[in-house]
């Protein structure tokens, strides 16, 4: 999960990943992990859109005005639609994931540190890798992702890709967000600069792990620090 604040005036965008084991509770009694609530949402007969959005909203007393529910096409779609990524890669990686359209069944990820460009397959098992320290390792490598394929959207021979890239995600995306919208957003997007850019992995002293009677391994969110952390993205530099 991953939020994004967007200031007109500057402009300014800035990003903060909540991890997605947070354990909070749906309604009386009922508890789960973060992640699953747009799934809880949909089993309820709920706008999952708008429940996603109250409840990280109500976690970090925040309003969340827009909100896109993506599945992993997406990424692997958006990253060769452009050509590819180029990633700074901080150390070596090695995992195995599932992938039914191999012959095998598998496939393999292994990056070297250093600026690698990445196939939306690489990419997405990059974003989606728990190699380091879980959550907040995978948190940052998604931002460094998201940002790379931002860096390659603006650069002057990917943008007549722009119209085909959103045509080909649109089918891949949930929101209530019109298309014309989602363009100015994203024309707002590449005004940016860089340095206008602040991402933020809510850190792991603003929970504490615990496991459930089921047997669950989950994160007890520290509130009030959560709260003055997000507080501490808007107010820097």
């Amino acid at each position: 999960i991953m939020i994004g604040r967007v200031d007109l005036r500057e402009p300014k965008v800035n990003f903060v990943s909540i991890p997605r084991d947070y354990y909070i509770e749906f309604r009386p009694g009922e508890f789960g992990r973060i992640n699953t609530a747009f799934h809880y949402a949909g089993e309820n007969q709920m706008s999952r859109e708008r429940y996603l959005a109250k409840v990280v909203g109500d976690l970090l007393d925040i309003r969340i005005r827009e909100t896109f529910i993506v599945d992993l096409t997406v990424l692997e779609r958006a990253v060769d639609a452009v050509g590819g990524v180029d990633v700074d890669v901080p150390c070596p990686i090695i995992d195995n994931f599932v992938d039914p359209r191999t012959e095998t069944g598998r496939r393999l990820l292994d990056v070297s540190p250093g600026i690698v460009h990445m196939d939306g397959f690489t990419a997405a098992m990059y974003a989606r890798s728990r190699h380091g320290r879980s959550d907040w390792d995978r948190a940052r490598r998604q931002q460094a992702v998201v940002l790379a394929l931002r860096r390659r959207v603006s650069s002057v021979d990917a943008l007549p890709m722009v119209p085909r890239l959103m045509s080909e995600l649109s089918a891949h995306i949930d929101t209530e967000m019109s298309m014309s919208e989602i363009l100015d957003l994203a024309r707002f997007g590449l005004r940016v600069e860089t340095r206008n850019m602040h991402g933020m992995v809510l850190s792991s002293g603003a929970s504490e792990h615990f496991r459930t009677p089921e047997g669950w391994s989950v994160l007890i969110p520290n509130v009030e620090m959560i709260r003055w952390q997000i507080r501490g993205l808007f107010d820097a530099p």
